[in-house]
C-alpha cells in the first residue's frame, strides 16, 4: 500500500513578488546571525581568566565559612586586644615567656606555679577565675579523719590539721596532711550531672566530660606516665587542631625552662625517686558552662598529693608533692567528643625544686640542688584562691 504524495498547494506555484536582491541579502544576514549566535571555543588567556575568577570567588566562599562562629575552626581565633598572662603568640615556641612560679619548703624548695592562657576569650577568662556553671564538690570543713564529701564550690578558708601534725612514714604516706581525709586517685575525680549546655545536648556534655575526666587520669594518675614514660594516652586525647598537642610533645622532646613538659604531665625521674604504695590522694571540682557561639567550656581545678621516697631507700623519709592543676577546655556541637582541646591551663607544685630543666618534678628530701627562693610562703593545700599568673620561687608552709 502506497501513500500519495499531497496536492501541491497553489500558493508554491505562485512567483514571489520579492525580486531576488532582496532573498540574497536575507540570506547573507541570516547566515551572518548564525554565526554570531553560534557558540565560540574560548581563547587559552580567556580559559586562564576565568579559572582565575571561579578560583578566587571559591577562596571568598572559603573565607566567609571559616568566619562564621560554629566548630573547630572558631576555636582557633584569637580575640583582639585581650591578654591575660601568655597569650597564644607567646605559647608559641621560643615566645612563651615566665612560665613557672615556683615555691620552696622552709628547708629549701617546695613548689611551681605556673599559668598559661590558650586562645581563650574574656568571658571564659573569666569563667576560669570565678568557675561559675554546673559543678561537682562541697566547702572543706572537715578536720577530723573521716573522710570529705565532693567539693561543690571554692572553699572558703584552707583546710586544717592538728596542732602537731604526725609526720609522714612510709606505711603512713598521708598522716599529718588534709590529704588524708581526701579520695584515691580517680575516685576524687566527680563528674558533675550532664545537663544540655550550649548548643550540646545532654549525652554530649556526658561524653565530654567522661573525656576530660579520662585526661586527668592520663596527666596526673597513670603509673606508667608518672614514672616518666611516654604519656602515649594523655596525647592521643590531645586534639591537635589548636597545636597543643605539637607543643607537648616538643616540651618531651627537649625540655627546657621555656619548654617544661611538667607544665602538662606529673611526672617523676625513677632513678631518683619512688612513689610510696600506689594511692595519689584527689580533691577538686569540674564544671561546666555555656560559652560564646553554643559552646561548652569544662572547666577542672584539682590537687593531687604524691608520696615518695628516695630511690635505693624504700624505708626512709617520706617527703610529699602537691601538685594542683587548673585546665579549661572547650567543645562545639561539631568537635570530636573523644579529644579535648585545652584553651587555658596552669599548674603549682609544692614540695618540688626549682630551676631543673630535665622534664621532671624533683620531690625535695633536703639539701636538694635547685635554684634559692625569691617569692613569698604559700600554702599548696589552700584552694581558696585561683593560681598565681607571675612567676616566682618561694617557700611552701606545709607538705
Amino acid at each position: 500500500m502506497t501513500t500519495a504524495p499531497p496536492p501541491p498547494r497553489e500558493e508554491d506555484d505562485e512567483p514571489s513578488d520579492l525580486p531576488d536582491t532582496v532573498w540574497e541579502e536575507f540570506a547573507r544576514d541570516t547566515a551572518a546571525k548564525i554565526r554570531s549566535d553560534a557558540p565560540k571555543e574560548p581563547s587559552a588567556r580567556a580559559r586562564m581568566v576565568t579559572e582565575r575568577l571561579r578560583r578566587e570567588d571559591a577562596d571568598a566562599q572559603e573565607r566567609a565559612r571559616a568566619a562564621k562562629p560554629r566548630g573547630r575552626r572558631q576555636k582557633r581565633q584569637e580575640p583582639e586586644g585581650w591578654r591575660t598572662g601568655p597569650a597564644w603568640r607567646e605559647m608559641q615556641r621560643g615566645e612563651r615567656g615566665p612560665w613557672r612560679d615556683r615555691i620552696r619548703t622552709p628547708a629549701i624548695v617546695a613548689a611551681v606555679a605556673v599559668l598559661a592562657l590558650i586562645a581563650v576569650n574574656p568571658s571564659g577568662a573569666r569563667s576560669l577565675v570565678l568557675g561559675h556553671g554546673h559543678s561537682s564538690g562541697s566547702d572543706e570543713t572537715s578536720s577530723t579523719g573521716t573522710p570529705l564529701p565532693p567539693e561543690t564550690a571554692t572553699p572558703t578558708a584552707a583546710p586544717t590539721v592538728a596542732a602537731e601534725p604526725d609526720a609522714p612514714t612510709p606505711s603512713h604516706p598521708f598522716a599529718g596532711s588534709p590529704a588524708l581525709q581526701w579520695a584515691d586517685g580517680a575516685a576524687g575525680i566527680v563528674l558533675p550531672h550532664p545537663a544540655p549546655a550550649g548548643d550540646l545536648t545532654a549525652k554530649q556534655v556526658a561524653a565530654v566530660l567522661r573525656t576530660t575526666k579520662a585526661f586527668l587520669v592520663a596527666t596526673n594518675l597513670d603509673p606508667e606516665e608518672l614514672r616518666g614514660g611516654y604519656p602515649t594516652a594523655a596525647l592521643r586525647l590531645t586534639d591537635p587542631v589548636n597545636g597543643v598537642r605539637a607543643m607537648m610533645t616538643a616540651d618531651l622532646r627537649s625540655p627546657s625552662a621555656k619548654a617544661d613538659p611538667t607544665v602538662w604531665f606529673t611526672r617523676y625521674n625513677p632513678a631518683h625517686f619512688r612513689l610510696v604504695g600506689s594511692v595519689v590522694k584527689v580533691r577538686g571540682r569540674m564544671t561546666f558552662a555555656r560559652a560564646d557561639h553554643g559552646a561548652v567550656r569544662v572547666r577542672t581545678d584539682y590537687s593531687y598529693v604524691y608520696a615518695f621516697t628516695q630511690a635505693g631507700d624504700p624505708h626512709g623519709t617520706v617527703a610529699r608533692l602537691i601538685v594542683r592543676r587548673e585546665l579549661d577546655t572547650q567543645w562545639y556541637p561539631h568537635s570530636d567528643p573523644g579529644k579535648v582541646q585545652i584553651v587555658a591551663q596552669g599548674a603549682e607544685f609544692g614540695g618540688s625544686g626549682c630551676g631543673f630543666v630535665d622534664g621532671y618534678l624533683h620531690p625535695y628530701f633536703g639539701g636538694t640542688p635547685g635554684a634559692a627562693p625569691t617569692g613569698p610562703a604559700t600554702d599548696p593545700y589552700d584552694r581558696t584562691k585561683s593560681l598565681a599568673k607571675a612567676g616566682s620561687c618561694g617557700t611552701v608552709s606545709r607538705t
